[in-house]
């Protein structure tokens, strides 16, 4: 099953009712000057979700001394969490304060675990995931394990040349395959993680994408065809691309101001604003200077998620994802919320959430040559890119962050037991 078959009509109520733990260590718990519990404002639409279907709802969660930001999500006094139990556990500065905190935190889910019928974990949490607390638990106290994996960051990129880090990841990669094979349900947002990582049983996996728009993100019937008759009328000008995420080697940047630098190079008509921060500004710094970009590359810092960042979308011609692993990034979902197509890499992360020709275009990963084929294919098709903005609108609307729960929420009632 796929997150294609789980239809409206499968939803036999809105909720979940047996008393469900919600273990993430991931999941930080701050305080604000009223000594208030809250969470990053993200964090805190997802829980929001889960309250909404979960009743008997525990969560478990790491405390933070951070201070939490203007936006974050009030726990405390918030009459959605008024029936939701949260524990606090430590968090842990490294891997050594985790393993000094484990027997805490495995007192602490052991307990909990007594209370509850289905337990939800996951296997990216850093430095010690909290499915390995709980897979050994349920030997001997039987519960239904759902885990849920956005991401493979525990993974070394083909570049890594540390040995200690190529150590940890095999490590990792070895505990996690055993948790996920052991739990009762694993839900991936892509199918190659199914494949690589539930290898022959991939009857316990299940594909739901992961998004975080909503549906009031999306472009209005209005406000789209204003945006596609503005972009009608600028097939003059450069194509306007963006690239936003994470300024690092996995993400690709490095290999597309390459790229861009080529085709501009040969009187090709395009502009690139990036926006991100990481361990890489510098180096693209450096980069656009050498390669003569100024005019038509931009480091364009920080924006904060939300409308701030969708209006900035909204100015541009395509999204450019030119990752180089297999993680589904969000951020396509965001840009056809707006209108925009996408090209991207066909990482297994990607390929999925790119309809080729209709809301985008695909090219093999770290290909230069076929990166610049599209590009070059995409300048001739002013016309084609301001009509795809309507096959990208569509597309957003089945994919908002409310629709990714309601689809687990269909799995959670066909699949656990009802108690």
């Amino acid at each position: 099953m796929n997150e294609n078959t789980l239809n409206q009509n499968s939803v036999r109520t809105n909720s979940f009712e047996p008393p469900y733990l919600l273990v993430l260590f991931s999941l930080s718990i701050m305080r604000n000057k009223q000594g208030q519990r809250c969470v990053d404002s993200l964090w805190g639409r997802d829980l929001e979700e889960h309250v909404r279907y979960l009743k008997d709802l525990t969560i478990i969660a790491s405390t933070s001394h951070e201070i939490p930001a203007e936006d974050a999500t009030l726990i405390d006094d918030n009459p959605l969490f008024l029936n939701t139990k949260i524990i606090e556990v430590p968090e842990p500065k490294s891997t050594l304060a985790a393993l000094k905190n484990s027997p805490l935190v495995a007192r602490v889910i052991w307990r909990a675990l007594k209370h509850t019928r289905v337990v939800h974990s996951s296997v990216a949490s850093w430095p010690i995931p909290e499915a390995w607390f709980i897979t050994p638990m349920l030997f001997f106290r039987k519960r239904w394990h759902l885990i849920i994996v956005e991401s493979a960051f525990w993974r070394a990129s083909p570049s890594e040349t540390s040995l200690l880090k190529k150590i940890r990841a095999n490590v990792h990669e070895f505990l996690n395959k055993r948790c996920l094979q052991r739990a009762d349900l694993s839900i991936f947002t892509h199918a190659g993680y199914i494949n690589s990582l539930l290898q022959k049983d991939q009857s316990r996996g299940q594909v739901i994408s992961a998004s975080w728009i909503n549906e009031s993100d999306i472009l209005k019937p209005a406000d789209l065809q204003q945006q596609i008759q503005i972009k009608q009328s600028q097939f003059n000008q450069p194509i306007k691309l963006v690239f936003a995420g994470r300024l690092n080697p996995d993400k690709g940047i490095n290999f597309l101001i390459n790229a861009l630098a080529d085709l501009i190079a040969t009187g090709a008509h395009l502009s690139l604003d990036i926006y991100g921060d990481g361990v890489l500004r510098q180096a693209c710094i450096d980069l656009i200077a050498m390669r003569g970009l100024s005019d038509h590359v931009r480091l364009c810092g920080m924006v904060n998620y939300g409308a701030e960042f969708y209006t900035r979308l909204k100015q541009y011609d395509v999204l450019i994802v030119p990752s180089l692993t297999d993680e589904q990034p969000r951020i396509v979902y965001d840009a056809y919320s707006q209108g925009l197509p996408v090209l991207a890499s066909n990482t297994a992360g990607l390929k999925q959430c790119v309809v080729d020709g209709a809301t985008g275009w695909l090219f093999d990963v770290g290909n230069t040559e076929d990166c610049k084929k599209k590009l070059t294919y995409i300048m001739s098709q002013r016309q084609q890119l301001a009509k795809m903005s309507e096959a990208c609108v569509t597309y957003a609307h089945s994919m908002t962050h409310q629709e990714m729960h309601r689809r687990r929420l269909v799995l959670l009632q066909k699949l656990a037991p009802q108690f």
